[in-house]
């Protein structure tokens, strides 16, 4: 066994790393779309603050000024939208700072697997709300959204511009990935 990759338990077993990536890092496409994401959540927070009445209580109850029907919907999924993406981007800064530090990783691995596990369920979330963001977007009545037009705008961007983003990202990496390479081929138990 490698040491760098494994991690004492409780019982004294030797068991894989929570974090494979640990000894590997991000790769530099990842640190773009993190950077990316960073970007739009502060462009995100930027725009719910022009809307809300009280900040930065605004972000978990959605407080908001006087609109209409329309762009209340929107800023409604912008709100939690960006509840959940400031969640998932504390996570992330939180993942990758134990890639730094991958001897942190053993001893915080309770942690790791609590931060995988709120991911995977802020992230299952974030997918609902983008699905209700783009279908609020596509049946949203343009009339009305003249006077949240930098909502309307910005939520284009946060809903449809990252979606297909994410569809450009995966196939980026299952293109450029060689995780199906020589090492994927051998059998996980030698008989």
């Amino acid at each position: 066994l490698n040491p760098k990759r494994t991690s004492r338990v409780l019982t004294g077993i030797r068991a894989p790393s929570p974090l494979p990536m640990a000894n590997q890092g991000y790769s530099s496409f990842s640190f773009v779309s993190f950077l990316i994401s960073i970007f739009l959540l502060v462009w995100q927070y930027s725009i719910v603050c022009t809307y809300a009445e009280d900040m930065p209580e605004a972000v978990y109850n959605g407080n908001h000024a006087a609109m209409t029907k329309t762009c209340e919907s929107i800023y409604v999924i912008m709100q939690k939208s960006l509840l959940l993406t400031t969640f998932l981007a504390a996570i992330e800064i939180f993942v990758m700072a134990l890639t730094i530090v991958p001897n942190c990783a053993a001893s915080c691995a309770p942690c790791i697997y609590i931060a995988a596990l709120s991911a995977c369920l802020a992230g299952m979330g974030k997918l609902a709300l983008s699905v209700t963001g783009i279908i609020s977007l596509v049946e949203a009545d343009t009339s009305e959204c003249v006077e949240c037009r930098k909502l309307y705008n910005c939520a284009w961007y946060v809903f449809v511009g990252m979606l297909f983003f994410s569809l450009f990202s995966c196939c980026i990496q299952a293109c450029l990935s060689d995780s199906m390479g020589a090492g994927e081929a051998k059998p996980l138990l030698q008989r």
